[in-house]
């Protein structure tokens, strides 16, 4: 694969990490219904794709300018994307620290398509 197209494909499929976390805090699911899940995936990965493409791609293009896009950066880098979404919105400290852990998420798997990409 192309590490143009591994690119794309990472920006494409991290989102996903961060909305299924969140579908699976959804009220409907807390109260035993499965039904739903699916639904807010769709939508919450509308939000994620969202984000990522606001500030996810212009901080992959700063640390790619770097040479520096490496696991840890890609850890470091969602973790704070993730917080610092949360602290605009004035979440709580708990949705801070998920926020931090689903952005870290999201930036590894799209690291390790990036990386799957380089490897073919």
């Amino acid at each position: 694969m192309k590490q143009v197209h591994a690119t794309i494909l990472g920006f494409l499929l991290a989102p996903l990490v961060p909305a299924a976390l969140l579908s699976l805090t959804s009220p409907d699911l807390t109260n035993g219904s499965w039904k739903m899940t699916g639904t807010w995936v769709i939508v919450f990965y509308q939000f994620t794709l969202i984000v990522t493409g606001a500030l996810g791609i212009p901080l992959y293009l700063v640390i790619r300018r770097w040479r520096q896009v490496t696991w840890w950066s890609a850890l470091l880098s969602g973790a704070a994307v993730g917080t610092a979404l949360c602290t605009v919105t004035q979440a709580t400290a708990h949705a801070a620290l998920f926020g931090a852990g689903a952005g870290a998420a999201e930036a590894l798997v799209f690291w390790a398509v990036l990386r799957l990409g380089r490897a073919s």
